[in-house]
């Protein structure tokens, strides 16, 4: 039997930012074994959430948080299926879950404001205490062979004690510094540290500095991905996993065009990288993330999720039927429909917008623009709609009349349908020129239905009451939050 083309194949899962019912997670865990995967990578913590009780900081946790034993038990229904758990824990950036607390306001970096980054004064002996005492934690839950700990879109220099520490220092010895301290904090526990490399490959002081059996995760989300950074991180000697996405922030209701041809030029690149010669580092793995579960419909993401394993399973293309095999096995269809299904699927992938295009369509302006001059939505907009519109309604037409052939995962289908709806509904708007509002009511309704099949409707993100940027400059934007605001104007 041929070995898969990586030997690490991964999925980053969100639950800081959006934590879905339990039950969602644990349905999800055969699937990813089925589709090749081996490794499961938990986002635990973020700026807007803590998806774990940690019992030595229980404060910290948000809604639907899991418990200690919830969490063991998620770990072992995984093990058991062959998936090791990477647990990440943000240890500089994205820290907001701990700092908008009171009694953690003062190791803050810098408040909030448009474009910036959050952070934690990490050179104040709170800060390391706090964060020494989430690693025990860590290692106590998962007993893990990694632990991500984040170090992504750091923003410092702004608190007095690192102003003060900069006056001596350069930001990159700064950030070298605290890259080995968490290093060490990590290995004393018996784990290996894990990172985002986003800083790292840029900077020669990071890449001297950082302790070369720290795992890279070299994160690239654009489709004209180039492998410039995994050369750079190979070369100084790293053990490097190649991270695309599949869901980020220019996605909006499903994974678009850009995701899959993203996922099908890393991997490539990452293909002919995996050979370790001497000193050098090598690629040894891919973890296809899927970032902020409130920009998209429920139950769109485990085609790509099954496409993302294909492609790091193999070092074949996936066959042309791919979409048709995924809709007979995964929802049970009879050949003739699983074919006809295939095709809407790919379809609507293929007509799903980015985000200038949803919001020009949606509010009639990308904000894109610069110095604050929006681009507007224009007849090449519409003509565009129009042209998504015609394949869209026959997509859902297609998916539509399968639901009552489909087998098993029914209400995923039935998710898919709603993202049919939601697609069919803009692009009814966008190629009738904005003029005629649709019926953004049944839309909201249909989302909200699908959104209590497998998440929680007691959070922010449901009922949009969390403080955000105004809708459209937001790199957070929700989509239920966009259509409680549009069915509420109808």
């Amino acid at each position: 039997m041929t070995a898969p083309a990586f030997q690490h194949r991964g999925v980053m899962l969100d639950l800081a930012r959006l934590t879905e019912q339990h039950d969602y997670y644990r349905g999800l865990l055969p699937h990813l074994a089925d589709w090749g995967y081996n490794l499961l990578h938990l986002h635990l913590t973020d700026d807007q959430g803590c998806a774990l009780r940690f019992p030595s900081h229980p404060e910290l946790a948000t809604e639907h948080a899991f418990s200690v034993d919830e969490m063991r038990e998620f770990c072992r229904a995984a093990q058991d299926l062959g998936l090791e758990i990477v647990p990440e824990i943000e240890c500089w950036g994205h820290t907001d879950f701990i700092t908008r607390l009171d009694q953690y306001r003062h190791l803050r970096e810098i408040e909030e404001g448009p474009g910036q980054f959050s952070g934690m004064c990490v050179f104040e002996p709170d800060a390391r205490d706090l964060l020494r005492d989430l690693l025990r934690d860590t290692v106590d839950i998962f007993e893990p062979r990694l632990i991500h700990a984040g170090l992504d879109e750091v923003n410092f220099g702004h608190h007095p004690t690192s102003k003060k520490l900069l006056e001596k220092q350069s930001a990159s010895d700064l950030f070298a510094d605290h890259i080995i301290w968490c290093h060490g904090a990590i290995d004393e526990l018996g784990a290996r540290l894990a990172m985002w490399g986003d800083h790292v490959y840029k900077d020669e002081t990071l890449l001297r500095r950082t302790p070369k059996d720290a795992l890279i995760f070299d994160w690239h989300y654009l489709r004209d991905y180039v492998p410039e950074s995994l050369d750079v991180l190979i070369e100084h000697g790293f053990e490097v996993y190649g991270a695309p996405a599949v869901q980020f922030a220019r996605n909006r209701v499903l994974s678009s065009r850009e995701n899959f041809e993203n996922l099908q030029r890393f991997s490539g690149h990452a293909l002919s990288r995996r050979e370790k010669d001497g000193d050098q580092g090598f690629v040894s793995g891919m973890v296809v993330t899927v970032w902020c579960p409130y920009r998209y419909v429920p139950g769109t993401i485990e085609y790509p999720l099954a496409m993302a394993a294909r492609l790091f399973c193999s070092d074949e293309l996936p066959p042309l039927d791919f979409a048709e095999t995924f809709a007979a096995e995964f929802w049970g269809l009879p050949d003739e429909m699983a074919g006809r299904v295939g095709w809407a699927v790919e379809q609507l992938y293929e007509s799903a917008p980015v985000r200038e295009e949803y919001n020009r369509t949606v509010w009639g302006h990308s904000r894109s623009g610069k110095k604050g001059e929006a681009d507007t939505f224009c007849r090449a907009d519409q003509d565009q709609c129009r042209r998504r519109l015609q394949v869209v309604r026959q997509a859902r037409s297609i998916i539509e009349e399968a639901r009552d052939l489909a087998k098993r995962n029914n209400e995923r289908l039935l998710d898919l349908t709603t993202a049919a709806e939601f697609l069919e509904t803009i692009y009814q708007y966008g190629a009738e020129g904005r003029r005629q509002p649709p019926d953004w009511k049944g839309l909201h309704e249909s989302l909200q239905a699908a959104w209590c099949r497998s998440r929680y409707t007691d959070t922010p993100a449901y009922s949009g009451t969390c403080p955000l940027p105004p809708l459209g400059h937001s790199e957070h934007d929700e989509i239920m939050r966009h259509l409680n605001r549009l069915a509420g104007e109808a």
